[in-house]
């Protein structure tokens, strides 16, 4: 039994060997077939020569209605809740 258990882990293992060294190599290989698999599209020459980049502007965030400028009140509302019936009665 205990041959067996060996025999099945090293199998497992030059099988996960294999898996990874595989895909290392297709990690690796020749991206032919796809242009833009490895490449840096900006700043890469791909834009006109004669171009300048130009950053776009970015307005100042708007907070919208949801801003409100009043203080808070300093007395709680409601020091403790007291629901108007009581259970079983």
């Amino acid at each position: 039994m205990h041959a067996n258990t060996m025999r099945l882990k090293r199998s497992g293992l030059v099988a996960g060997v294999g898996a990874l060294a595989l895909l290392g190599g297709l990690a690796l290989g020749d991206h032919s077939g796809n242009a833009a698999v490895g490449t840096n599209l900006a700043g890469s020459g791909d834009a006109p020569t004669n171009t300048v980049f130009v950053s776009p502007a970015v307005s100042a965030m708007n907070l919208g209605a949801t801003e409100t400028t009043t203080v808070a009140p300093s007395v709680i509302a409601t020091s403790m809740a007291v629901p108007p019936v009581k259970a079983g009665g």
